[in-house]
């Protein structure tokens, strides 16, 4: 009976509202004040910094250059005239032969001990340019010999690895470590070396180090490679109160991340999420496709949200969202400077995004923004190019930043015609572009200082899912999440982590000053968002131990905005906790 009535309740609210909504008593000021309660997928962030750490240094053993031998055929000294290097693969600059020319040819006599100084800065110069070569000798022809004078020949021995032995790896294939080092002719020793830190910054590798020995056959070497691997499954958890607080601002999250399923170097994380009012799935697949970095990924997020928030909750508002992302990386470059301790990147990028979303009032699907179709639902077909850079040293981190989004008439997305003396009505074309910075100085032991910016430019108005979003948790705290969306805007915040307590379980306790700002604007003469600017400051509480975070923050807003002020979030307060795993 108590479902029956219910039924017949929603029926005659979904009469009144649409008798209201054709009569012109349904208002936009009215349809904008629901749909701004709508939380739609998250917006795209930067990803969460890594705390500055020098790059590592793998364990390398390598051998050290034969002792030059006494050239058989030096009875006296001799003027050198000319040097003649001999080997297969000639790499040394002009500059290093120049050199070399301008110390030994001259009209002085050479001794026997000099031309034994020959071979070895011969093999020193190598060293400095990077090649390694395990033995150089002096050879003094005949004729240069009968004479007193002439050509005196310096035979090279080169390195080259004859051999790769990769141990220790369980579900990995090895030729993911093989394709990676660099083998060349003679061995560049700084190149071999250098791949090993960027294979030791692989998430998938736990540890590696590496042998090479040269005891198998003159020129010939054996690389012996030990590899650990990271654990396979690594669970994730997160408590927070940074949801939509229409959805209910508290919010858990779990989720999984695997690496090498398949043995490619593959990673796979899945994340479940879920408050109140909201439920959510969210879906990452990378894979390997080269030596250098370059990655294909596959993204899927699905979400459904109800609002349970006054005085809306009475009209069973719902949504439903959905993203499919295929994407391209690749680096252009990927160096680490040993001796800045210095790890570089630079990427780009390009994806293309399909989501589908759709709005429903009562249990009946009903258009609550801007540019929705008659059914609610809102297609949009988006090509992301992209490119970042990051640089990271022992005590800094600098994360850039750029994605052009390219909106298309493609695969059913919703397009719309513009009505004269109508507000523009968004759609799937548009064009805007994005840039975010982040920057982390570690100024003393647990003493950190984060800066971080955020901007927004687009040509058109925008649907709900492509806007910039301000206020909240991770943005300008203070404020109620996303209080603030428009189609342009842009964001600073900063924040300072001084240490008041360090513990013997190698925990530390945090205040954490921070203040942010941010504005937005709409385009194509849209209606100006209220508020349109945000600013706060405020203090936290941060607890941290190996991979287990406890924090707590009050924002302060200095810009006063109407809100009602029902939870901790709307009273500038948030928390979270996070376990990142074993």
């Amino acid at each position: 009976m108590k479902y029956r009535k219910r039924r017949i309740y929603k029926a005659f609210v979904a009469i009144l509202v649409y008798s209201l909504g054709l009569i012109g008593v349904l208002s936009r000021g009215t349809i904008s004040a629901i749909a701004q309660q709508l939380p739609d997928l998250d917006p795209v962030e930067p990803r969460p910094l890594p705390l500055p750490n020098a790059p590592p240094n793998p364990d390398f053993t390598s051998p050290t250059l034969d002792q030059p031998e006494l050239p058989e055929q030096c009875q006296a000294a001799i003027v050198v005239e000319d040097i003649q290097l001999i080997t297969e693969h000639p790499v040394l600059s002009a500059d290093a032969l120049e050199r070399l020319n301008q110390e030994y040819i001259t009209q002085d006599a050479q001794s026997c001990a000099g031309l034994i100084q020959l071979a070895f800065r011969v093999a020193e110069l190598y060293d400095k340019e990077g090649f390694s070569i395990t033995n150089a000798i002096t050879e003094i022809p005949a004729a240069t010999q009968a004479a007193g004078r002439g050509v005196v020949n310096v035979v090279i021995t080169e390195t080259t690895i004859d051999e790769i032995h990769i141990q220790g790896l369980q579900r990995l294939q090895a030729g993911y470590v093989r394709s990676r080092l660099p083998i060349s002719t003679p061995l560049n020793i700084p190149e071999l070396q250098e791949a090993l830190q960027l294979l030791a910054l692989d998430p998938i590798l736990a540890n590696i180090k590496a042998e090479l020995r040269t005891d198998i056959q003159p020129g010939q070497s054996l690389l012996i490679i030990e590899a650990k691997e990271t654990k396979t499954l690594n669970p994730q958890f997160t408590l927070n109160n940074n949801r939509a607080s229409s959805v209910g601002s508290h919010e858990q999250r779990l989720g999984f991340q695997t690496y090498n399923a398949t043995g490619l170097g593959d990673r796979l994380t899945v994340g479940f999420t879920r408050s109140e009012g909201s439920s959510g799935l969210d879906l990452n697949y990378s894979l390997p496709l080269n030596a250098q970095n370059g990655t294909l990924s596959f993204a899927h997020n699905r979400s459904h949200s109800r609002i349970i928030e006054d005085p809306f909750s009475i009209l069973d508002i719902e949504s439903t969202s959905s993203t499919s992302e295929l994407s391209i990386r690749q680096p252009l470059k990927r160096r680490i400077y040993d001796r800045q301790g210095l790890f570089e990147e630079l990427a780009v990028g390009a994806g293309l995004a399909v989501r589908n979303g759709q709005t429903s009032l009562l249990d009946i699907p009903f258009p609550l923004s801007a540019g929705a179709e008659s059914d609610g639902t809102t297609k949009t077909t988006v090509l992301r190019l992209f490119q970042d850079y990051t640089r990271q040293s022992a005590t800094e981190v600098l994360a850039l930043r750029s994605q052009f989004n390219i909106g298309l008439d493609a695969l059913d997305s919703t397009i719309n015609e513009q009505i004269a003396g109508v507000e523009f009505i968004p759609d799937s074309r548009f064009f805007s572009w994005q840039g975010q910075m982040q920057w982390l100085k570690i100024l003393e032991r647990n003493t950190l200082w984060l800066v971080s910016g955020n901007i927004q430019l687009a040509d058109q108005g925008l649907f709900g899912s492509e806007q910039f979003s301000s206020g909240g948790a991770t943005s300008v705290r203070g404020y109620r999440r996303d209080i603030l969306s428009s189609d342009n805007g842009l964001e600073f915040s900063t924040e300072l982590w001084l240490p008041i307590l360090e513990l013997r379980d190698r925990s530390v306790v945090q205040i954490v000053p921070f203040f942010g700002y941010s504005l937005g604007w709409n385009s194509s003469n849209r209606t100006e968002p209220d508020p349109n600017q945000l600013a706060a400051m405020g203090l936290g509480l941060r607890w941290a131990k190996d991979s287990f975070t406890m924090r707590l923050d009050w924002g302060i807003p200095l810009i006063a905005v109407e809100e009602e002020k029902d939870n901790l979030q709307e009273n500038g307060l948030y928390f979270s906790v996070e376990w990142l795993g074993f």
